[in-house]
């Protein structure tokens, strides 16, 4: 289950629409430079559910439902263990499921032919926020407690453009690999991930015992700047 979006704060400084919450196989822009995924459910053997910006998986599949039945055409992307150890470890300490969630997204923007991100202070600040605001108001989504999906960057006083991806993963399904097999299967998650503008990222995980009908699920945040 995936979610993202991004805007340019030199752009969106009037009133900017929330994020749709229709059910609806589309992908909507929002402005000019904010855009939501609304992708829905993709098949799973154990059970499918769609919620507008979602995307789900069974907790028993091996690889994303995403791919099931034909060869991942992003697989190259996908750093080894040996790269990038812990990536299919599912419950590790915060520090490091980070170290690893930040070897894989710049193992696949390397291979992409782009520029590795630094950890941003303010940033890991506001992906810890909006984990906390998620669990708090019970809502899988970019504003959880209304608002604007960027409201925590300004919070913490981060000044440049954002973005941020959304990951909820059941059971084994929520690894550092899960979350990041699931972005590259999503065309505007694998754009947002690979956008030349990014030079810094922070990341988050908390596990939750149910959100959104998902039980025993990791929660992923990453969020990306340009500054």
């Amino acid at each position: 289950m995936e979610s993202e979006t991004r805007y340019r704060r030199e752009v969106l400084r009037s009133a900017a629409p929330g994020i749709d919450h229709s059910k609806s196989l589309a992908l909507v822009a929002l402005a000019v430079s904010l855009v939501a995924a609304l992708v829905a459910a993709h098949a799973a053997a154990a059970k499918t559910r769609s919620t507008a910006s979602h995307v789900t998986s069974a907790a028993h599949a091996r690889v994303p439902a995403s791919f099931a039945g034909r060869t991942n055409p992003w697989s190259a992307y996908v750093a080894t263990d040996s790269r990038c150890p812990g990536a299919g470890v599912v419950g590790a300490p915060l520090a490091a499921g980070v170290r690893t969630m930040a070897c894989l997204i710049n193992y696949a923007r390397t291979t992409r032919g782009l520029r590795k991100l630094a950890m941003s202070p303010k940033l890991s600040v506001a992906a810890r926020l909006k984990a906390e605001q998620i669990q708090r108001c019970g809502v899988y989504d970019h504003a959880p407690c209304g608002g604007t999906p960027w409201g925590v960057a300004d919070r913490v006083g981060y000044p440049g453009s954002f973005g941020e991806n959304l990951y909820l993963g059941e059971t084994t399904l929520g690894s550092p690999r899960g979350a990041v097999e699931e972005w590259l299967a999503s065309r505007p998650h694998r754009e947002n991930m690979f956008s030349k503008s990014w030079r810094v990222q922070s990341l988050y995980a908390a596990h939750v015992d149910e959100l959104d009908g998902f039980v025993d699920a990791t929660l992923w945040v990453a969020q990306f700047g340009d500054r």
